[in-house]
């Protein structure tokens, strides 16, 4: 099982060039665009997908949260791991949302919990540290992708579309 590392636009690459100045960034975002699928079938699943975002910075959450719920997905938020914990008790969801500080300590031991507690559920890490190992770190996790920021709304929405519509991790990486 391996993760998806997505390249944010800004994003640094492990050699050091920011995704923005490589040539190969625009065919990387357009390799994550879903197939085209009826307006109607898209609306009825991203209605039916439950997605939980995990983050401590008000400003970002609102910000996934805005795009999230216009694109049509049912959403909550937890704003520490607490929160997120009681809330992937009590409601299954289709896919988890967690901006994650991989310099704070326990970051590991929260993914597991959460895919442990929630197997089912596809976790989209979000995260501004592309240390070289971090797909390593995650795919033993079961963690469905890597979001690196800063990143367009349009990956976002393509990511999550995918993961809700998984019914496995697919993982590869960039």
């Amino acid at each position: 099982m391996k993760a998806e590392l997505v390249l944010g636009i800004g994003a640094m690459k492990r050699n050091g060039t920011p995704a923005a100045h490589r040539k190969d960034s625009e065919a990387e975002a357009s390799s994550f665009a879903m197939s085209q699928e009826p307006a109607v079938a898209m609306s009825l699943r991203r209605s039916e997908c439950k997605i939980l975002i995990v983050d401590d910075d008000e400003q970002f959450r609102r910000s996934l949260f805005k795009t999230l719920s216009r694109a049509g997905y049912r959403l909550n938020v937890a704003t520490n791991d607490t929160e997120a914990l009681e809330s992937l008790a009590q409601v299954v969801f289709g896919v988890v949302i967690v901006d994650l500080n991989t310099q704070r300590a326990g970051w590991k031991n929260f993914l597991r919990r959460i895919t442990s507690l929630r197997p089912s559920s596809r976790v989209i890490v979000v995260t501004p540290f592309a240390h070289d190992n971090l797909c390593d770190e995650v795919k033993d996790l079961g963690i469905f992708a890597c979001l690196l920021k800063p990143f367009k709304r349009e990956q976002l929405l393509d990511l999550v579309a995918r993961a809700s519509a998984a019914s496995t991790p697919v993982l590869t990486t960039a």
